[in-house]
């Protein structure tokens, strides 16, 4: 089975694309579909021999 670490963190993302952390923490509570995924590190991944 592959496996993978993805760092990374859960952003709200204002008209010029910029995080916006006040409306992250409105969307948590109310808006969940606004949030998105940001990763931005891959620390551990592991192919198995299927994938390789």
């Amino acid at each position: 089975m592959c496996r993978a670490i993805i760092g990374g963190e859960i952003v709200v993302l204002n008209d010029a694309g910029l995080s916006d952390f006040g409306e992250l923490r409105k969307a948590i509570t109310r808006r969940q579909h606004d949030l998105d995924f940001v990763a931005f590190d891959l620390p551990t991944v592991t192919i198995c021999a299927t994938c390789r």
